[in-house]
């Protein structure tokens, strides 16, 4: 049987081009986009299950429609955030829901992969392993160059939700993009212009790359994630596509094939036609292109860019993103108030903030001054601004501010860290 493979990253970071280069190595069988509605189901089940359990951790339900929460600020988000860390990714399914499960499931298969819809029916299956299992199973009858090594998808959002993956299937793999937040923003921003459904907000957008930078930090120093994680960055994918390319090879155990980097040949089953590339400013690509990296310098305000350097500078040191604007925890003159405010009100399609512009200022002003103060808060405020203690701790330490909590350290030079992330001892 094909081992797993599992793609993600926050949107605009680069995940379709890494997983189109996958699926067109001979030894792959490899889908975009089809299954994200598992784990969203999955994260209701485990919010139903600790509710039956009596606990109040987590009040209220959440429905399988829901989005992927960033987990910030609130006590009941990171309660769901440590509920769904805590789950099996062996749970059982109510299969009496399975005809919803089957909608949400070709609702978003539809987009990315539409020859897949006709054969959801087949994932119909008791636990959520075994529904994973059976996408595998179907990508890999429908995707497969003869008996494929690996079999995969590429999701987006997803992070939180790679240990679940790693834990059920043990020989299962991950590779992770990261892209800076200000070309992601940028490519954001860019495609809203032309499709208004893919309009997003500038917070909702950096709080969740902040998050997918928190829980890298996180698995890059756990014992159990050793040679089962691949991080790369996007700007390192573009300017050195071979190298990278052969890299992930490496990863998963099989032999460079040159037609990772053929884009010519990157064929779309969805489509049935080549793929035409994913940028926000190119209509097509035929080749990887290192120019479209830093195209958020000339594309994006000024004012924009300080207000990403104010959400995440200290964060975006950690994979070497150096802030255009300090980033730095100051005084309250580094608040671009002007790009808060009017980002805040821009028309979006999906957002994760809490709706409150005030509040939402706050909590940001909050995490700042917490990196810039001297004086450690209780571990439920960090974990409210930061999600774990150690990325606080690192993050204080970047910024050369002295802590009491010592961080995990894992050697950076291990095969599957293709960039100096600065962990701290």
């Amino acid at each position: 049987m094909a081992q797993i493979a599992f793609v993600t990253g926050i949107a605009r970071s680069g995940t379709n081009l890494i997983g189109r280069m996958l699926a067109q190595h001979q030894d792959f069988a490899f889908a975009m986009d089809p299954f994200l509605p598992v784990f969203k189901w999955f994260r209701s089940s485990v919010v139903d299950q600790v509710r039956r359990s009596g606990s109040e951790a987590v009040p209220e339900p959440v429905p399988p429609s829901a989005p992927i929460d960033d987990y910030y600020f609130h006590g009941e988000r990171q309660r769901l955030m440590e509920a769904i860390s805590g789950a099996d990714f062996r749970i059982p399914f109510d299969v009496a829901n399975w005809p919803l499960l089957q909608k949400d499931l070709e609702g978003r298969a539809i987009h990315e992969s539409a020859d897949l819809v006709p054969y959801l029916s087949e994932l119909k299956a008791p636990t959520y392993a075994s529904i994973w299992q059976a996408g595998m199973n179907l990508v890999a009858k429908h995707r497969g160059k003869g008996s494929p090594l690996w079999v995969g998808v590429k999701e987006l959002w997803c992070v939180e939700f790679i240990p679940h993956l790693v834990k059920a299937f043990p020989s299962a793999k991950a590779v992770v993009i990261v892209r800076d937040p200000r070309a992601v923003v940028a490519s954001m921003l860019k495609m809203g212009e032309d499709d208004v459904t893919q309009q997003a907000q500038i917070l909702s957008y950096v709080r969740h790359w902040r998050k997918l930078a928190a829980f890298l930090l996180m698995f890059l120093a756990m014992p159990a994630m050793a040679d089962r994680l691949f991080v790369v960055r996007y700007e390192d994918l573009v300017k050195e596509p071979e190298n990278k390319a052969q890299e992930l090879c490496m990863f998963f155990g099989v032999g460079y094939d040159p037609a990772m980097l053929d884009m010519a040949g990157f064929y779309d089953p969805s489509r049935k036609a080549v793929w035409q590339g994913n940028s926000s400013f190119k209509t097509s690509i035929a080749e990887v292109d290192a120019d479209l990296a830093n195209r958020w310098e000339t594309y994006l305000p000024e004012l924009s860019i300080r207000l990403i350097d104010f959400l995440a500078g200290a964060d975006m040191r950690l994979f070497g993103y150096e802030p255009r604007t300090g980033g730095i925890p100051g005084s309250e003159a580094d608040i671009p108030l002007e790009a808060f405010v009017g980002s805040y009100g821009a028309q979006a399609s999906w957002r994760s903030d809490s709706g409150d512009l005030v509040l939402d200022m706050g909590l940001e002003i909050a995490r700042r001054s917490l990196l810039a103060s001297p004086t450690r808060p209780n571990e439920e405020l960090i974990k409210r601004c930061f999600l774990f203690t150690q990325v606080y701790d690192n993050l204080k330490k970047t910024l050369g501010v002295q802590v009491g909590t010592p961080v995990t350290k894992r050697d950076t030079t291990a095969k599957n860290m293709p960039f100096p992330l600065r962990l701290h001892p």
